[in-house]
């Protein structure tokens, strides 16, 4: 999987500025994106401050640690089962 070229507090940020009223076209446009990106992120983030995007980010990589954990250890029983 790719990996995304902004971070969830970029993109919070990006949707922030856009909302205040600056010109939408010309921010989204400033950065790299296009409306479809925005909006879908805007669909995902839309609202949140930037401390719950990296709270929640946090919360994403600390399920994947332990969404491993436990796939090494259902395959390690599995393992020893069939010994």
């Amino acid at each position: 999987m790719r990996k995304p070229r902004f971070n969830d507090e970029q993109t919070v940020g990006i949707l922030q500025v856009a909302e205040r009223g600056a010109a939408a076209s010309e921010t989204i446009r400033g950065h790299g994106r296009s409306r479809e990106t925005t909006s879908r992120r805007r669909r995902k983030y839309g609202g949140l401050p930037a401390s719950i995007a990296t709270r929640l980010r946090a919360l994403k990589e600390a399920n994947g640690c332990r969404s491993r954990v436990v796939a090494d250890q259902a395959r390690h029983s599995r393992f020893s089962r069939s010994s």
